[in-house]
């Protein structure tokens, strides 16, 4: 009897034993199952977030060439504007012949690069639409396209119309002088003016342009500006995260609600692009 009940133990034991492996082995399996699913979405979202998130465009590889015909339809629906709408608010000429040496020539500045078309349609746009176009410097356009410098939001005020912006500069460009920049963006002279009219006219550097107010009357594609202030806070972490402040944008852009958003704010885990 006592053989017979060792028989049955050992056996038991055997049993158990072979139970384990397989757990352990079912865990194995699991843990390389899991592994192989965080790849996936990885690699998902690797080639997924590009299709919703701009990109810099380097000052080097900028297109030389003007688009006359996105120029004259951003330039009709600014009211015929042709001057650039930071210095020419904040330097203005009209206002004193003593702001500024020269008035402040602008292209229009495809706020999602027109080579990023894809971009704007699935956020719901084109980009060759006159709400994706800011009316800049040429100099200042290349450094908006690089992502050196961003255009907030202020907080909206209600009962007006207008869209204000704060413009921000990097750190690493706050001492670079702003220039004249011709159409094969050659630079040329540097820009002259003098704060709120007072003092003598100086060489403006882009940190003269760092924490000012300007106003955007009627105001360009919400979603354009976003996507753009995402780039830049990329590229430079010191400048303001458009995620944290959403409501600026959406307050102006109901249609930024809901998927569109979620995609792009669920983007930012795939780190610096």
């Amino acid at each position: 009897m006592a053989v017979n009940s060792d028989e049955r133990m050992d056996k038991m034991m055997q049993m158990m034993q072979a139970m384990m492996t397989q757990v352990d082995s079912l865990v194995e399996k699991q843990d390389s199952l899991q592994k192989q699913v965080e790849s996936i979405q990885k690699d998902i979202n690797t080639f997924v977030t590009p299709l919703y998130r701009v990109h810099p465009v380097p000052e080097d590889v900028v297109s030389q060439l003007t688009d006359k015909t996105f120029h004259e339809t951003a330039k009709k629906y600014y009211g015929g504007a042709n001057s650039c709408v930071i210095l020419g608010q904040l330097f203005s000429p009209k206002k004193s012949r003593n702001y500024a040496s020269r008035w402040f020539p602008a292209v229009a500045e495809h706020i999602v690069p027109k080579a990023q078309w894809t971009v704007a349609e699935n956020w719901g746009f084109h980009t060759t639409d006159a709400k994706n176009a800011l009316l800049l410097l040429k100099d200042v356009e290349l450094k908006y396209q690089a992502g050196r410098l961003t255009l907030i939001p202020a907080e909206v005020q209600p009962g007006r119309d207008e869209l204000i912006l704060v413009v921000e500069i990097s750190e690493a460009l706050k001492d670079t002088v702003i220039k004249y920049v011709d159409r094969q963006c050659s630079k040329f002279a540097p820009v002259k003016g003098k704060e709120k009219g007072r003092g003598e006219l100086k060489e403006l550097k882009f940190r003269d342009l760092h924490g000012q107010q300007i106003s955007v009357r009627p105001p360009p594609h919400m979603r354009a500006l976003f996507l753009k202030a995402e780039m830049a806070h990329r590229q430079h972490q010191e400048l303001t995260n458009p995620s944290r402040i959403v409501d600026r944008y959406t307050q102006r852009c109901p249609s930024m609600t809901g998927d569109l958003i979620q995609r792009l704010l669920a983007s930012n885990s795939v780190g610096p692009a």
